[in-house]
């Protein structure tokens, strides 16, 4: 359900097949049917002249209402654009959507993006140009599996998180360019990607849930920082984790979400969601690595420094884990590249506010692919981890 620039109300209508509209001051409802019968309407978004996009699950098609036009339980003012993609090539459901402008001020060159997924193999990232009435397949980056999740932000990138693996990524509409970025390896269980699904973007964070890997977490996307908190459920018949699932966030800044094994809904209070028990930085935010001339390895500094009144708040002082991530596998696992620390636990000593330094040395086996990478390097005390991203080339 979304809010109109008018306040009201707009929200879908799976057994009745309909769009609804609320009218807060007036205390009334509108329905507005879909023509497509079993169409599964989901995912609403508004473009600049206020008309309401929606996605069509089962019907496979794009819909769209002008409220100007629209008449009570009629389909009057609805219309709907067919998209062409089958089964075979990866189109078993459509997912969320969201509305971009590529235009300038002066010129309306709006697009409106949603994902395409079947389950669990493939899915797309597809574009539908609103002027042009066009609908364009984009090229996902290497690695992308099943993309679900999409949202802007508010420089106008898109934000897709891939529901196969433990990547998610951010897609620049104008160029096209595409960056990866990994989750932390997941605690849950061992063998498993984190599966990030739904997402939504509020005050320059990035805010998804990871299914398998039991957390709710939000991206920095100024400062590169990744920060996830492990829920407290753990369902043993599913892997160790609760399945969380729809989320959303209150005006205070706190996160609400579903539990769908557990039957339970849970609350990450927004002061916990800043207020952490560390943090972490590195002498450098780039890496460039010879495999050449760094086949014995190379070597950066992590610095972890304690939130000493946050860490005093706990109930027992509990060791700093360090972990390592990378977008070279869809597993977030380092493949063909070995990173060991100087120290993989410590303890902060008592009453110290200085930083604990480590030493992060990557050594590249033979195998590994030249490119450009993400790594996601990390420091989990307690429930929480806090992730520094940095670049690196490998030549």
């Amino acid at each position: 359900m979304e809010f109109d620039k008018k306040g009201d109300l707009w929200f879908t209508d799976q057994v009745n097949n309909a769009i609804w509209r609320y009218f807060p001051t007036d205390e009334r409802f509108e329905m507005y049917r879909v023509p497509t019968n079993g169409s599964y309407p989901s995912s609403i978004a508004f473009d600049s002249q206020g008309r309401v996009w929606f996605s069509e699950i089962f019907g496979k098609k794009l819909g769209v209402i002008d409220p100007a036009k629209a008449s009570n339980n009629t389909t009057s003012g609805m219309e709907e654009y067919q998209l062409n993609i089958s089964e075979d090539e990866g189109f078993e459901t459509m997912g969320p959507l969201t509305i971009t402008n590529e235009g300038d001020k002066n010129t309306k060159n709006e697009t409106v993006w949603f994902t395409a997924v079947n389950f669990p193999e493939i899915g797309h990232v597809i574009k539908f140009d609103i002027n042009k009435k066009k609908f364009e397949v984009l090229k996902l980056a290497e690695g992308v599996g099943v993309p679900v999740g999409i949202v802007k932000d508010d420089k106008g990138m898109l934000w897709v998180n891939d529901h196969a693996t433990n990547l998610f990524f951010m897609i620049d509409p104008q160029t096209g360019e595409k960056i990866k970025y990994s989750t932390s390896l997941p605690t849950s269980r061992n063998n498993t990607t984190t599966l990030p699904y739904y997402n939504m973007y509020r005050d320059g964070k990035l805010w998804f849930n990871e299914h398998e890997g039991d957390t709710i977490a939000y991206f920095d996307i100024a400062n590169l920082t990744l920060v996830e908190f492990q829920i407290p459920s753990k369902g043993e018949a599913w892997g160790n984790t609760s399945n969380p699932l729809q989320f959303t966030l209150d005006n205070n800044g706190s996160a609400w979400f579903t539990e769908r094994t557990e039957n339970k809904i849970g609350f990450l209070d927004s002061e916990r969601a800043k207020n952490l028990p560390l943090w972490i930085s590195a002498n450098s935010s780039s890496i460039k690595l010879d495999k050449e001339i760094d086949r014995n390895g190379k070597s950066i500094k992590i610095f972890v420094y304690p939130n000493r009144s946050n860490l005093d708040a706990g109930m027992t002082e509990e060791s700093v884990q360090m972990t390592v991530a990378g977008t070279m596998s869809y597993t977030g696992k380092l493949w063909n590249l070995t990173g060991q620390f100087s120290k993989e636990k410590f303890y902060f000593p008592e009453g110290s506010t200085e930083p604990q330094i480590v030493t992060l040395k990557l050594t590249p086996d033979k195998d590994l692919e030249p490119g450009n990478y993400m790594l996601t390097l990390g420091a989990r005390y307690g429930t929480v981890t806090y992730s520094k991203m940095l670049d690196l080339n490998v030549k």
